[in-house]
């Protein structure tokens, strides 16, 4: 029978400041060892005997002398056996101290003395890890663990806090925070004075036993078999979204007589399934905007009336920095207690609404974005896209409030369900993209054709109307298939599984991109791994959600890749690339590399290909591109400067 009284606290209170082992009196160090004895029989105990689903676990005591001196406390944890150093871990640990007990659920420190740099990396991977998954925890996990926790149980930012009050309004909102660089040793805990400690008796056993088995949810999402092995695309098991799910979009954004094209619509939902960032341009009022607005209500208005599934926001001019779009501290506002507000934006609060529901898509629409330089005010969410860190939000000591209750952690992770969609209109106001930011984006031309003007004049429709909402399932299955694609290794989208025939068009794929590379670092604008993964994730999306998969042709998804992946990036004087874009132009006439190679080395060559629209090729192999092509070879003999958005 294990139990811890009221003088186990009373001996560390004898030693409010730590002296050397040799000042402890020689019965106090009786007790301290014996505190410490019983800490490691419990732990040891419950490592053994209680399970945590599927996650084995080993036990830790801390030692009663310090660096050979008294110690403030003495604790015991349990921990995944999977994971070599406790303070890269999540944990249950049990604290006796002067104050009494605490009991808690919390993140490991996140330092420790690891002498080998390899050792420490691999450690800082396992945790970074870690912390990703437990962002990614659905709702009903959550929501589930923190029925099981009484009044009594306290969100904290560390452990040895001062039992008086929380920090966060949730368990997701604590979890957000363990999840984020800032979140070491955070805690969900609860407290026992000594006399409540030495009432308890051989309970606090069963408590600590207890504690284990409400947060082993949370341990096993994190550390369990089910996510070790990696994801794979499958069908969902519940609602698919497939080709058939696609054309009811179609249909559902058609019937508010928005004008757009079924082979566009399916290029934008597709672009925003292979990567959570699109740009929309072209000329303004063609309905970048609604396009990107339409289809966030759709996907997300048949969701509770508490989701928020989108958030519009207009960039500014004088938008100058990240405050904008993440916020900042406003110590001129102060709380009650003398803390800061922090001033909250509708893009931070789609951020963290995110966060709380990880199993639902929401969807940031920024509204001529290229008002203001992107890089000033988006830098940080560009950079936390493509490497899952934390965005920083401040260095507070403690998480904030905003004004209207909402808990803001010190940093964030990008959510993974979190789509952003910018619209971009060019003239005299605007700034122009950088590389940085056409590389991590799908760049999606609107354009008006003549046949699309005329019928607009002869529509006997009104204007635009409120969009039905998509069937229930229909956004989580969309998530999912977005999940599926990121999360598979590039080697995996092969399509192994299917034909030889569709085995033998990947193959084209593959040959395609590196003839298009070949072209590109005659000029060096060559692209490099990122591009290449994030076009075989368009490729395999585009084969997938086709409606018709035996008659499927690898041309289709390369030529939206072309001119959405590649032809952005391509900016400059006719000396420059005026070769170049006629080598490309070669290239997607006919598809021959070696004669698209002789333009780009000779340009003397490439002035004699006639761009003219009726000197053009009636059956090019990339007919978007090619035609793109086209446009902006005369636009740069003409104005002897050109770039993709004009």
């Amino acid at each position: 029978m294990i139990t811890f009284t009221r003088e186990d606290c009373q001996v560390f209170a004898r030693y409010p400041e730590s002296v050397s082992w040799r000042q402890v009196r020689k019965g106090d160090q009786e007790i301290f060892k014996s505190i410490r004895g019983r800490l490691k029989q419990l732990s040891e105990e419950v490592s053994a005997t209680v399970k945590a689903g599927s996650v084995d676990l080993q036990a830790k005591t801390s030692l009663p002398t310090p660096n050979g001196r008294s110690p403030r406390d003495i604790w015991c944890c349990v921990y995944p056996a999977s994971v070599p150093n406790k303070s890269y871990s999540f944990q249950v640990a049990l604290i006796i101290s002067e104050r009494g007990a605490e009991i808690c659920f919390c993140a490991g420190a996140g330092t420790s003395q690891v002498a080998d740099p390899d050792d420490r990396r691999r450690l800082e991977a396992i945790l970074e890890n870690t912390r990703d998954k437990l962002t990614r925890i659905p709702s009903e996990v959550v929501n589930g663990v923190e029925r099981s926790l009484g009044k009594e149980w306290f969100y904290r930012t560390s452990w040895h806090g001062q039992p008086d009050k929380t920090e966060f309004r949730s368990l997701r909102e604590w979890l957000n925070h363990a999840s984020s660089p800032q979140g070491n040793a955070a805690s969900v805990s609860v407290y026992f004075d000594p006399n409540e400690l030495t009432r308890l008796g051989d309970q606090i056993a069963e408590k600590f036993r207890e504690t284990l088995r409400t947060f082993t949810p949370l341990l096993e999402f994190a550390y369990g078999r089910l996510e070790r092995e990696p994801r794979r695309i499958a069908p969902i098991p519940t609602v698919e979204f497939g080709s058939a799910t696609l054309l009811e979009g179609f249909e559902a954004l058609s019937a508010t007589n928005l004008q757009i094209q079924e082979e566009f619509f399916s290029r934008f939902v597709i672009s925003l399934a292979a990567k959570p960032f699109v740009i929309l341009t072209g000329n303004s009022g063609t309905g970048k905007t609604k396009l990107a607005q339409l289809f966030a209500e759709w996907l997300t208005g048949g969701l509770s009336e508490s989701h928020r599934g989108h958030a519009v926001v207009p960039v500014g001019a004088d938008w100058t920095d990240n405050r904008n779009v993440i916020g900042f501290v406003n110590h001129l506002r102060r709380t009650g207690d003398d803390t800061p507000i922090y001033q909250g934006t509708a893009a931070l609060d789609l951020l963290l609404s995110a966060l709380a529901e990880p199993e639902r898509p929401f969807f940031l629409i920024l509204d001529e974005m290229n008002l203001s330089h992107v890089e000033r005010y988006f830098a940080d969410f560009l950079s936390a896209m493509e490497s899952r860190k934390a965005v920083p939000l401040h260095s507070e000591a403690k998480p904030l409030q905003t004004a209207d209750g909402r808990t803001v952690p010190h940093a964030i992770p990008f959510p993974d369900n979190l789509f952003v969609i910018g619209t971009v209109n060019v003239d005299e106001t605007t700034y122009m993209f950088s590389p940085k930011v056409l590389d991590r984006a799908n760049v999606i031309e609107f354009r008006v054709t003549e046949e699309q003007a005329a019928a607009f004049l002869t529509k006997t429709t009104g204007g635009l109307t409120t969009v039905e909402a998509a069937p229930k399932g229909y956004a989580e299955a969309f998530l999912r298939l977005c999940r599926d694609a990121r999360e598979t290794p590039s080697s995996d989208l092969a399509l192994a599984t299917h034909s030889r025939n569709v085995q033998a068009q990947i193959e084209e794929c593959h040959r395609a991109l590196r003839n298009l590379f070949v072209i590109l670092r005659i000029h060096r604008q060559e692209f490099a791994y990122r591009t290449i993964s994030e076009v075989l994730r368009y490729v395999y999306l585009d084969f997938a959600l086709s409606e018709h998969q035996d008659s499927w042709r690898w041309n289709v998804p390369i030529d939206a890749q072309i001119l959405q992946k590649v032809l952005p990036k391509l900016h400059g004087s006719k000396r420059r690339i005026g070769s170049l874009l006629t080598a490309l132009a070669k290239y997607c006439e006919r598809g021959d590399v070696e004669e698209a190679t002789s333009f780009a080395r000779d340009e003397t060559n490439a002035d004699t290909f006639n761009a003219n629209e009726g000197n053009r090729f009636p059956t090019p192999q990339f007919p978007g591109s090619y035609e793109k092509l086209c446009e902006m070879i005369i636009a740069v003999r003409r104005d002897q400067f050109v770039s993709f958005i004009q």
